[in-house]
């Protein structure tokens, strides 16, 4: 890892993915001890189809991953590249769907020029893939390659990533002021008494959040010394009940 972005948890196969946009690859591993089990290269993002047939994605489109999500229902992983740092660059969702037994790329959808969401999280509860950005939340629809209307959570800006409890019902949140948000997911409303500031904690920068079993996993981009243990670490909390 370069510099973590982003994260989704496949439950099926117990693995944690992981997005860098510094090299532009996604990793997949084992949430308990962080081994690794696979890395999916920049080449092979450029070297993926469009979706319904048409070009490779090309370097344009892999500048940048931004966030990753997971659909449980239908078994597929998102991964979503931004606008940072280029005039080229061209934000890009990518789909990887099963075959053989194991997650690979199978297209990719383009994007409007402007979008860079840096969190994006699958709903079980009403199957919804919610991108976030800033403020503002929205549903995004692969196949058709639509977004639905922007809506906020009061109180909520600064969104870097975001996860859902397994049952839909309540929404997690990292921002840029370094606090996990949990949020009631029926009235969209924050609970103050599941949000937390995780600098005590020692996150410098955190840009994604899962809900696995007992725990929140965290992963930190922040950029430490190269021998820092805690470079792009994923930080887990234990959830009491």
């Amino acid at each position: 890892m370069h510099d973590g972005e982003g994260s989704a948890y496949v439950p099926r196969d117990h693995s944690l993915w992981l997005a860098d946009d510094e090299s532009n690859a996604i990793f997949e591993v084992a949430p308990r001890t962080g081994k690794l089990k696979r890395r999916i290269a920049e080449q092979a993002f450029q070297s993926t189809r469009r979706f319904g047939g048409g070009p490779r994605a090309g370097p344009n489109r892999t500048d940048d991953i931004e966030s990753m999500a997971y659909d449980e229902a239908d078994d597929v992983l998102y991964a979503f590249s931004g606008t940072c740092c280029s005039a080229t660059a061209r934000p890009t969702a990518f789909r990887l769907t099963r075959r053989r037994g194991v997650l690979r790329l199978d297209s990719w959808q383009p994007l409007s020029r402007t979008s860079d969401f840096t969190a994006a999280g699958w709903n079980a509860a009403d199957h919804g893939l919610y991108v976030g950005a800033g403020p503002n939340l929205q549903t995004y629809d692969y196949r058709s390659n639509t977004l639905g209307q922007a809506f906020r959570i009061a109180d909520l800006s600064g969104i870097f990533g975001l996860g859902f409890s397994p049952d839909g019902s309540q929404m997690y949140a990292v921002t840029s002021s370094e606090m996990l948000v949990t949020v009631d997911w029926a009235s969209q409303s924050i609970i103050p008494e599941w949000s937390f500031d995780l600098r005590p904690f020692g996150v410098l920068d955190g840009r994604a959040v899962d809900r696995i079993r007992g725990r929140f996993f965290v992963l930190d981009g922040a950029t430490r010394p190269g021998h820092d243990r805690l470079k792009f670490a994923v930080f887990k909390f234990d959830v009491e009940q």
